[in-house]
């Protein structure tokens, strides 16, 4: 009875250990790029060149990231591009959402990414462009903005959605 009382007890803590592995891999930043800066006087670094940014199922490409940590708030990251993309994916890889913009703030710690200028996301086959976008990977909610200025043509750039109803 003991033996089996052992067996049973290895098996959970293996079984936990495992789960917080993967939640540990889940977490975890990794930025590669083809160059980097680090400001040893705030702990903050600077990404460019072919940057990508990768935390979990969530994939960032850009020109170049600045990384923020030891905020009061949060840590955060701030990509520039033409166009930053992301995409994020399911457990089984499908594509979850994806979208591009001018910038991205990926506040990494809050589930959280702010897409601004000429953004185009994308979930479930329907289409939103609009100024900035503020998408939470966590409760996959979304809000939309339009801008006060103008964009590209000269006029005001509406938030539009086109709905797959297939």
């Amino acid at each position: 009875m003991k033996k089996n009382s052992y067996l049973l007890i290895s098996f959970i803590l293996g079984l936990l250990l495992s789960c917080s592995a993967a939640v540990a891999q889940e977490k975890r930043l990794t930025v590669q790029s083809d160059t980097i800066r680090y400001h040893a006087d705030n702990g903050n670094s600077v990404f460019e060149g072919n940057v990508v940014v990768n935390r979990g199922r969530l994939n960032l490409w850009a020109d170049r990231v600045e990384l923020f940590q030891n905020q009061q708030d949060s840590d955060y990251i701030i990509a520039d591009g033409s166009p930053v993309r992301y995409i994020e994916r399911s457990e089984d890889g499908s594509i979850i959402t994806q979208g591009k913009s001018n910038q991205s703030i990926y506040r990494y710690d809050e589930d959280e990414i702010q897409l601004t200028g000429n953004v185009e996301f994308e979930s479930d086959g329907n289409i939103l462009r609009a100024h900035q976008v503020i998408y939470n990977t966590e409760s996959r909610e979304v809000q939309a903005f339009s801008n006060g200025g103008s964009d590209s043509s000269g006029g005001k750039q509406r938030t539009t959605v086109i709905i797959d109803d297939n």
